[in-house]
């Protein structure tokens, strides 16, 4: 495998990022610098998570998304065999996973594969390779170089078997592990399940004592219920009675509403002065007291023109009385002593005092006649006042007596409709009197001994009452009856099920015995070691070989890996041994300086990789075409010298076992220019990075 392109966006410190921006990844080594903190190990996570999602990186995907953004999102172009593919992976708070790949196909992306499952199997056919395998083939991780170093016996070879991940060391024997927890897991859930038979038929026994005591209530129901029917038959139709109950009630109405409108009619004949209801005699007295208004209304006409003619005659009189009195007062003012002419204030003729005086006489008198008939037309005019009143009292008596006889004469006809009512209401009683085989309500309660109506109803209702409850519980007895049969049934069924899961049980248990028998004295006592001894130390040291010797300079020309015994609680191991050419001795690890241990721990890992994709444990296992050709090593030069780094760094330069390799590093790599590098720093708030190609500043 190839890596071609990578594009990021919102990815952990990137923002936005194409390497290369043109053309492709070159093969070879190719240098990650920079800064601590930058980055550069983003890069492989980008790459791992593209193709497999979060579970490669060990994180979750939420983590992936730059803290500025909602989203994140690779896209990986890489060849394998000679075919061109593109991976499309992004994340969204909101839409979650979304995950397409496409192969390129006469110069146009074809879509091949989406959802992160069909993808997944998509990769592992392209790589013909599994994913745990294919990932240790392609990282080395931070660290893992130094462990190797430092690991024991025991812990070197579980390391081994878990970075080979191969199926026949590893799977195998946990299968039958996994096989005898199936067995255990199958075993317990059969025996939760499993009740003893005998148990099973003791409920039998118990649902079928049930089944008699609910026949027995059954019966006991059924004769009460019959009972009660035959006294309900007994009692009157209670819809009838019912009805007579509201008939009843309403006839009683109707006849107060007739007595009602009798009495009102009588008052008010009363009140119109007659004391018997006749027509006749409430027509006189109409035509009566008609006349008797009319003639009223005449006299009090009469009195009101007489009032009115003693109102205007008191009044001339008041009026002539003060002019009078001004013509007196005019005429006494005068003097002749003083020398004014008198003159008579009617016509201005002068006048001598004795016709001044004479004249004042005659108006004295005439305002003293005009009080005494003043006097007079008061008496009269008080008179005539008293008589209009009585008159008009008298006329209102007669019209409020007029009044009440047309009030009783409006008045039969609700007499003539209550009466109506009354009559149907009686009619409709006498026919539901004859339905019931009575003549009336006394006959009706005295064939059924009872005080009113109301009991009637009540002794129904209670009949009904114990007649319902009877019969709902005779259903709950159907029901309960018809459930106990199908459990008797089902726990018949039960017992050979039973029976059947017990015979079940102790075949598993001897499953479960015998694996672990295999798994603990054949397999893992004879297979895994033989496969580990025999096939894959001598694979691993013959790709190894090369490496421990370009990375020493030739100081060490081999790795060997012996088997050691299981040591207390620590299982089987294997001793790292190296031959020190110069000094002509196998030397044990411990004797090594770090620096040349970790030489030999990288050189040991990148041999693992070497050989991982295309491992055959057993002679008559299917090879396999080596497809994950390229490698991401993650700081491995730590605790090298520089002389250490030179000769590792131009080892994989000149390595053709793969296509591409991927280094980061932190230590001083300005030796090296003419090997490709992408250089990776901060920028703002972001991280930025660069492909410099061989030479390129």
């Amino acid at each position: 495998m190839k890596i071609i392109r990578l594009r990021v966006e919102n990815f952990k410190p990137f923002k936005e990022l194409t390497l290369p921006e043109e053309g492709e990844l070159p093969n070879g080594l190719i240098l990650i610098r920079g800064p601590n903190s930058t980055g550069k190990s983003s890069l492989f996570e980008a790459i791992l998570w593209a193709l497999w999602g979060h579970n490669a990186v060990s994180l979750k995907n939420e983590d992936l998304v730059n803290s500025t953004a909602t989203y994140c999102r690779v896209v990986l172009e890489f060849e394998v065999a000679g075919a061109r593919y593109k991976i499309d992976r992004s994340y969204d708070h909101a839409e979650k996973t979304s995950v397409v790949l496409y192969e390129l196909i006469k110069n146009g992306w074809k879509r091949t594969a989406d959802g992160a499952t069909t993808v997944a199997s998509r990769i592992g056919e392209i790589l013909h390779i599994g994913h745990d395998q294919a990932l240790n083939t392609l990282l080395v991780r931070q660290g893992e170089v130094a462990r190797i170093a430092t690991a024991s016996p025991s812990d070197l070879r579980e390391l081994l078997v878990d970075v080979y991940n191969i199926e026949l060391l590893q799977d195998t024997g946990k299968q039958i592990e996994h096989l005898e927890g199936d067995l255990a897991a199958r075993v317990r859930s059969l025996e939760d399940d499993f009740i003893k038979p005998e148990i099973l038929q003791q409920q039998i026994v118990e649902a079928q004592d049930r089944i008699a005591e609910l026949k027995k209530e059954a019966k006991t129901k059924k004769s009460e219920l019959k009972k009660r029917k035959t006294k309900l038959k007994e009692l009157p139709d209670i819809k009838l009675v019912d009805k007579i109950d509201r008939l009843l009630r309403d006839a009683e109405r109707a006849e107060r509403d007739l007595e009602s409108a009798r009495e009102e009619k009588i008052r008010e004949l009363k009140e119109a002065g007659l004391s018997v209801d006749d027509a006749e005699l409430v027509t006189e007295r109409r035509r009566i007291l008609e006349k008797q208004a009319s003639r009223i209304e005449e006299q009090i006409s009469k009195i009101e023109d007489e009032i009115g003619e003693i109102d205007r005659e008191l009044g001339a009189i008041s009026g002539a009385e003060r002019d009078l009195k001004k013509k007196i007062t005019l005429l006494s003012s005068a003097s002749a002593d003083s020398g004014d002419e008198i003159k008579c204030p009617t016509c201005s003729k002068p006048l001598t005092p004795e016709e001044r005086d004479d004249i004042i006489a005659d108006y004295n008198n005439t305002i003293s006649s005009g009080k005494t008939r003043s006097a007079a037309l008061q008496k009269r005019r008080t008179k005539l006042r008293n008589d209009l009143n009585r008159a008009r009292e008298k006329l209102r008596n007669i019209q409020s007596a007029i009044r009440s006889l047309e009030r009783a004469t409006r008045r039969d006809k609700e007499i003539a409709a209550a009466q109506k009512k009354h009559d149907d209401f009686k009619g409709k009683l006498t026919e539901l009197f004859k339905k019931l085989g009575t003549d009336d309500i006394g006959d009706l309660l005295k064939a059924h001994d009872a005080a009113d109506l109301s009991e009637l109803k009540r002794r129904a209702d209670v009949l009904k009452t114990q007649i319902d409850a009877l019969q709902s519980r005779l259903n709950d007895i159907d029901r309960e009856l018809s459930r106990l049969d199908d459990k008797v049934k089902n726990l018949e069924k039960q017992i050979v099920t039973m029976q059947q899961m017990r015979a079940e049980i102790e075949t598993l248990n001897n499953l479960f015995a015998h694996a672990k028998y295999i798994r603990l004295n054949l397999f893992r006592g004879f297979v895994a070691d033989w496969v580990f001894q025999k096939r894959l130390i001598g694979i691993i040291q013959t790709a190894t070989k090369g490496y421990i010797s370009e990375f020493t300079n030739g100081q060490y020309v081999q790795i060997d890996l012996v088997p050691t015994p299981p040591r207390g609680r620590s299982g089987p191991g294997l001793a790292l041994r190296i031959r020190d050419a110069r000094d002509s001795l196998t030397k044990s690890k411990e004797q090594l300086s770090f620096g040349d241990r970790t030489a030999v721990s990288l050189a040991l890992r990148l041999g693992i990789s070497r050989t991982m994709s295309s491992i055959r444990p057993l002679k008559d296992s299917p090879a396999l075409t080596p497809r994950v050709r390229s490698v991401l090593l993650d700081e491995p030069l730590a605790g090298l010298d520089k002389a250490r780094r030179r000769a590792v760094v131009q080892n994989l330069i000149n390595d053709r076992n793969f296509d591409q390799i991927f280094l980061i590093t932190h230590t001083d790599v300005s030796e090296w220019e003419e090997v490709p590098s992408i250089d990776v720093e901060k920028s703002g708030n972001y991280s930025v990075a660069v492909l410099r190609m061989s030479g390129e500043q």
